[in-house]
């Protein structure tokens, strides 16, 4: 029996994904990163836009109800504050 999909999954599954890690590469998203790619600081914030959250707290409330399909969809299974803050200071924007 198929199992349905999240909505932030049909979403992300229109970005095609080998293009966006070959845009980050190219605008310098991959540097310094060691455990949060650039692909799951996109996906979060996808899901912020979604879910209409309005600040990194309580993003990462929302995230952790969520945390069975975490990893399917974002691909961490843990998104801490700190790490989704200190990633959005430091990549470039253009990505």
């Amino acid at each position: 029996m198929p199992e349905a999909q999240t909505v932030l999954a049909q979403i992300l599954r229109m970005v095609p994904r080998g293009e966006f890690e070959k845009l980050a590469r190219g605008h310098g998203g991959g540097n310094r990163a060691r455990s949060f790619p650039c692909w799951s600081q996109f996906a979060c914030l996808v899901y912020a836009q979604l879910s209409r959250q309005h600040s990194l707290r309580d993003l990462v409330l929302a995230l952790e109800t969520k945390r069975p399909l975490l990893y399917h969809c974002i691909g961490t299974t843990e998104v801490r504050r700190s790490t989704l803050a200190d990633a959005n200071e430091r990549r470039p924007y253009q990505i």
